[in-house]
């Protein structure tokens, strides 16, 4: 349904040397819960095939990665928990006034329900380390800043250097260690490079909106006494206050970025594509292209255009950070998820020129969904630049699957079974 669930897999034949995830979420009416839960259980089964197993009998997730905190990207996470082992969950670093704007405008966007998701939500907020497993490292991306932020951690961190939970700088390379086989010359041979934007304005607005109120102010901050307070109808009516004067939309800016791409960008690759319909072409695409590019670019719910002034003080542009930060991986762009799922208001006709030589933009949405989602008007944006926009929706029809086939110089032979296939990094 309405959602994101998206997975990187590294497999060499039938054995998957690591396993990358953004998000895990479906957003259906509360009455067909049961029905949105076997949905994310039929994609999370998805995930498994051979892979290290933890002491607890549980496949592994090396990275999961968590956009922003609306039910429809996270409320599949506690389904993931119950069975995979992650052993790196990275989102974005909130401060503390922070963490309690973004819960309680949540909790009430969802009708102020007091049920298993609104706890498990505050516990993701403020508490992840008691919903994951104890060896679960919990790391947090610091908002982007470029008053502050340098190109001191250009260079980039290892997955395996990351023991203990801990902060990084937005656009900070995680250098993903794939178990390769004997005679590969570098374990290290994929990173993933998060980034965000920060809320900007909006959190100032709530600030003062919290200070002023004698009802809301000294209950906050993740306290035991704020999951009490959820029931108290004082607390409510005023939580409701503040919310329709500060904003009846949801906060999006938030959004935790990613790209995925080679340590190498000079590399190249065998892809196979088995796409969902296109929205321009409305037809099922299957495609092999040799000598291709293999990056791709997890925008979450980020909104691209102009937006609300960051706590610097500076104008809102996403794509043009975007586009000195990434500058020399933007060349290896294969991929693109279309933001919000093609919400009109996220979306910016910039995108396209990350690299116009991009070809394949990804939407996911519900089948049936109140927000219109996509935009007619970014279908034909986007289907007016020649480009192919993939829907991923429910329907297991809509699965798009990308196989890139791993050069032998940098991965070595093949040790899996049931293949003599190059190795590849497989994207769904």
């Amino acid at each position: 349904g309405q959602g994101s669930f998206y997975a990187e897999r590294f497999m060499d034949g039938d054995i998957c040397k690591a396993c990358v995830v953004y998000d895990c979420g479906s957003m259906q009416e509360i009455k067909k819960k049961n029905k949105t839960q076997k949905e994310i259980d039929c994609w999370i089964d998805e995930l498994s095939p051979k892979r290290i197993i933890h002491q607890e009998n549980k496949p592994t997730i090396d990275i999961l990665f968590i956009s922003h905190f609306h039910e429809d990207h996270v409320n599949g996470i506690s389904q993931l928990i119950e069975k995979y082992h992650i052993k790196l969950v990275m989102m974005p670093f909130l401060e503390s006034m922070e963490k309690d704007m973004l819960f309680l405008l949540e909790w009430c966007h969802a009708g102020m329900r007091n049920d298993e998701a609104t706890y498990n939500l505050y516990k993701l907020i403020y508490r992840p380390e008691s919903l994951f497993d104890k060896e679960t490292v919990i790391t947090y991306v610091r908002a982007y800043d470029n008053l502050t932020d340098s190109d001191k951690d250009a260079d980039g961190i290892s997955i395996r250097d990351i023991t203990e939970s801990s902060n990084i700088n937005s656009f900070t390379p995680v250098k993903c260690v794939i178990d390769a086989p004997k005679g590969s010359k570098n374990p290290y041979i994929w990173k993933y490079v998060p980034f965000y934007m920060g809320l900007g304005e909006e959190y100032n607005n709530f600030k003062s909106a919290f200070e002023d109120s004698n009802t809301l102010h000294g209950v906050i901050h993740g306290n035991a006494c704020l999951l009490r307070k959820l029931y108290d109808g004082n607390f409510q009516k005023e939580v409701r206050t503040v919310y329709e004067c500060i904003t009846k939309k949801r906060l999006n800016e938030y959004s935790l970025m990613v790209y995925s791409g080679p340590l190498d960008n000079d590399l190249h690759f065998n892809v196979e594509y088995s796409l969902g319909k296109n929205m321009c072409s409305k037809k099922k695409e299957q495609r092999t292209l040799e000598n291709s590019v293999a990056g791709c670019l997890y925008l979450g719910d980020a909104k691209l255009g102009w937006g609300p002034k960051m706590l610097n003080g500076k104008k809102r542009d996403t794509i043009r950070m975007i586009k000195e930060r990434l500058k020399s991986d933007l060349p290896q762009l294969d991929m693109v998820q279309v933001p919000h799922h093609g919400s009109a208001d996220s979306y910016s006709s910039k995108l396209l020129e990350l690299n116009t030589k991009t070809e394949h933009y990804f939407v996911s949405y519900g089948k049936i969904n109140q927000y219109g989602h996509p935009s007619s008007d970014v279908v034909k944006d986007i289907a007016s630049k020649g480009k192919l926009l993939s829907c991923v929706t429910e329907d297991k029809n809509s699965l798009c699957t990308i196989s890139y086939h791993f050069p032998e110089k940098v991965w070595g032979k093949p040790e899996g079974k049931g293949t003599s296939d190059a190795p590849q990094a497989k994207r769904v």
